[in-house]
């Protein structure tokens, strides 16, 4: 036995003269088999949709770089012209100067949308901006968000995210 649910009379409210439908519990003595529709017709496949690539795999799969190699290709990258040519000065002097830089790019490491990595990209910023000297604050010796950004599309126009699968044929 099954209970069916029947909205057909209506009704009103005395007051404000309101119409309403009233349920009609009834019970139905057909199966449910007959009433309704077997579970194999309302399945539906749920494939997930295949992850988007990430930056990381973008990046690796344009320059060709291990993923070991990746935060060295971004880094040479997004730097400003001026932060490439001093970069092996700076790093003789200070081992750690770019460690900062290579903490943001791990962090973008995961985004797959442009959005999502300008939205990390400023939220990285922001944490790391009051822990910055002079050289990368005047000077701008850091990665650049226009040229993250532009490396991003650039990199994500090159592997656009799989097609989703269609549905099964019924």
């Amino acid at each position: 036995m099954a209970l069916a649910l029947r909205l057909g009379q209506t009704e009103t409210f005395k007051k404000n003269k309101t119409p309403f439908l009233k349920p009609d519990l009834r019970v139905c003595h057909r199966p449910i088999s007959q009433t309704s529709q077997t579970l194999s017709q309302l399945a539906v496949t749920m494939t997930p949709p295949p992850p988007a690539p990430t930056f990381r795999d973008c990046v690796r799969a344009v320059s060709q770089c291990t993923s070991k190699d990746y935060e060295r290709v971004v880094l040479a990258k997004t730097l400003p012209p001026l932060a490439r040519l001093l970069s092996p000065v700076l790093l003789k002097i200070d081992p750690g100067f770019f460690f900062n830089d290579i903490e943001i790019i791990r962090e973008l490491a995961r985004c797959s949308s442009l959005r999502e990595l300008d939205m990390e990209y400023v939220r990285q910023r922001g944490y790391i901006r009051g822990r910055e000297g002079f050289l990368r604050r005047r000077l701008r010796l850091r990665v650049s968000r226009d040229r993250v950004l532009a490396l991003a599309e650039k990199v994500f126009a090159s592997n656009p995210s799989p097609p989703a699968p269609s549905a099964p044929p019924s």
